[in-house]
């Protein structure tokens, strides 16, 4: 179940068993989610690590290039992820899955002080609480 929640609420989750007789033991989780649009800024070299959280999750990153040309945009780890790579307007163009190994590479040129979205998902969507590194060079 994914919902929106907002700070200074208070919320209640009411679990049961789909039998009316039965009991058992569950889990519940809660996460907070970092999916949205705004997304964390990437600075060039500078490494930074993510968790998938949940099955399914897909993290956003920000990069805005100060100089037009190729950049490698790639993570490192033993989370097989793929990558997304999208304009300004969320439209995507570049993408991949497997590089030379498990992680994703994308080499593209980049126009310089123009926005762009990195998406970073786990190839197995079932996968969750798998770290990986992100990285632009």
């Amino acid at each position: 179940m994914t919902s929106e929640l907002y700070g200074g609420q208070v919320y209640y989750v009411k679990v049961f068993h789909y039998d009316e007789a039965g009991t058992g033991n569950y889990g519940l989780r809660v996460v907070q989610n970092d999916d949205n649009i705004a997304g964390d800024t990437l600075v060039l070299n500078s490494p930074i690590t993510r968790l998938i959280n949940y099955a399914g999750d897909q993290d956003v990153f920000v990069f805005t290039p100060s100089t037009t040309r190729s950049y490698v945009i790639k993570t490192t780890g033993s989370t097989d992820t793929v990558g997304v790579l999208s304009d300004s307007n969320n439209d995507p163009f570049a993408d991949n899955d497997d590089s030379t190994d498990l992680n994703f590479s994308i080499a593209y040129t980049l126009t310089a002080n123009q926005t762009y979205y990195i998406r970073v998902k786990a190839y197995n969507s079932n996968l969750y609480n798998a770290s990986y590194t992100l990285i632009v060079q």
